[in-house]
Order: C-alpha cells, then sequence, then structure tokens
C-alpha cells in the first residue's frame, strides 16, 4: 500500500450520483465502471491514499482483483456494497486512516472521515473541461 491512508468508494453510489454517468452506465455499465477504475487510478496516483471501489453486483466474473493500483470489490449474492464497505472499515480502521465517498447514511456512520459523491467529483475534476475532456468520448 501506499501509505497508510485508504479511499474507499461506494462506487454505485457515486456514479449515479450524478445524471451523466448513470445514463452511461445504463447503456454500457462495464465500460462506465473501466472508466471509472481508470479515473480513480489516475487520482490516486498523484495522491497517497491507496484506493478502493466496491460495486454492488454478483454480475462480475471476479468478486475482488486489482487493477491499475485500485483494488476493486463486487458485492456477491448474500452481502452489498455497504456491507463490504463496512467490513473493510471495521477491520482496518486501527492501522489505516481512511476516507469513505459515499452519500448512504449507513455506509457515512461506518467511517470516521468521508467525503460526499460531490466533493469527490469536484477532486477528481478541479473545473467542467478536466472533467469533459476525461470523458467527451463517454459521454457527450
Amino acid at each position: 500500500m501506499r501509505e497508510n491512508s485508504l479511499l474507499i468508494i461506494d462506487a454505485h453510489n457515486f456514479l449515479f450520483s450524478r445524471e451523466e454517468f448513470a445514463s452511461f452506465y445504463r447503456r454500457d455499465s462495464e465500460l462506465c465502471r473501466q472508466k471509472l477504475i481508470t479515473e480513480v487510478s489516475r487520482f490516486s496516483a498523484q495522491r497517497r491514499d491507496f484506493p478502493i471501489l466496491v460495486f454492488d453486483g454478483s454480475f462480475a466474473r471476479r468478486t475482488r482483483f486489482e487493477e491499475d493500483g485500485v483494488l476493486v470489490f463486487f458485492s456477491s449474492e448474500s452481502e452489498n456494497a455497504d456491507m463490504i464497505i463496512e467490513h473493510l472499515v471495521s477491520k482496518y480502521h486501527q492501522d489505516y486512516s481512511i476516507r469513505v465517498v459515499s452519500d448512504d447514511f449507513r455506509v457515512r456512520e461506518a467511517a470516521t472521515d468521508f467525503l460526499s459523491t460531490s466533493s469527490f467529483f469536484h477532486l477528481l475534476y478541479e473545473n467542467k473541461q478536466d472533467f469533459e475532456n476525461a470523458w467527451k468520448i463517454y459521454l457527450f
């Protein structure tokens, strides 16, 4: 891990917090998830946080893998993303500084430090042009 800091992102919560992402996800969920992994990897390369994306969905071929320096979890039929995030926070809170990105009250309650999805969006993209440049072939 990069440092003693984890950035855990409630991935579907983030994607469905903005209509642009939600409509793209409905058109091509796999490509949208892949683009989010790429964007989080780019963002975290400039920081010291180790990023973890947690998706709802037992449809994935793998439930856990690392790609481009991002640890990715998919929930199984017996759990949801909130449960995975709560477990990660509980398991690692003594060894790591943890920041959770979610608008879900239950998830935010489990974390000692959190960011709203809107705040995280503005960290990813400092201005509208950065966002449009990053996503233009996918959204516009």
